[in-house]
């Protein structure tokens, strides 16, 4: 695979995550590591010169290759309207009418929208894992390996279990919710090494054994008033 050094940026994506559809544009920006709603300001064509060229070029890519059908997008392509003449004053004197502008419709694929597991699979035919697509990227940008995001999600399924007034919380209990977590991501076609493997979503033996000696820590927090 490709290497995605340069889908890694400091832009905080968060808010986008689990977002599906998304537009070709939001895909662009996104694959390249950037938030579509990055203001068009000069200052920011300044400081991210090369992020935006990599968005722009990958904005390219993928409208020619949906074009093609490869990803396809949801339903059929957006219209807008676009300007064909301006609106002109008449003169009496002259005996010239006033005329109205003229619009006609073309083609939006700026807004056509492509479903994410459809994103993933064209990401993968042209050897690219960009993180925002692919998360265990990410987990490997962060350092993390993939039994520590075990354990850190298995912690923060046991938080929640605490909170909602167990005393006490096994480790198969949160096996058991990663287990279901994993059925979910099967069925939203997640790509995440969290919840699927090469043979489909994890099972809660593959869960047990990963969590292996592991106890949930109980942090004592103010109770809400």
């Amino acid at each position: 695979m490709a290497s995605d050094d340069s889908t890694r940026t400091g832009f905080d994506l968060s808010p986008w995550r689990g977002q599906d559809p998304l537009s070709i544009f939001q895909a662009a920006w996104l694959w390249a590591g950037i938030p579509p709603t990055l203001p068009a300001t000069t200052e920011n064509e300044a400081r991210y010169a090369k992020e935006l060229a990599a968005a722009r070029g990958w904005f390219s890519r993928l409208e020619n290759a949906a074009k093609a059908g490869k990803p396809p997008i949801h339903g059929n392509v957006p219209t807008r309207r676009e300007k064909t003449s301006g609106a002109a004053g008449g003169s009496q004197y002259l005996g010239t009418p006033s005329r109205l502008a003229t619009y006609r419709e073309v083609e939006d694929w700026p807004a056509a929208l492509v479903a994410l597991a459809d994103l993933r699979t064209y990401a993968k035919s042209i050897g690219q894992r960009p993180a925002f697509f692919f998360l265990d990227v990410a987990a490997e940008a962060s350092g993390q390996s993939l039994n520590e995001r075990v354990k850190e999600r298995a912690q923060q399924i046991a938080d929640g279990f605490f909170e909602g007034g167990e005393n006490q919380v096994s480790m198969t209990a949160v096996a058991k919710k990663l287990t279901a977590e994993a059925e979910t991501k099967r069925s939203e076609k997640s790509d995440d090494a969290l919840y699927i493997g090469q043979k489909g979503p994890h099972t809660l033996s593959w869960y047990k054994t990963e969590l292996k000696g592991w106890q949930p820590e109980k942090i004592d927090r103010p109770r809400k008033k």
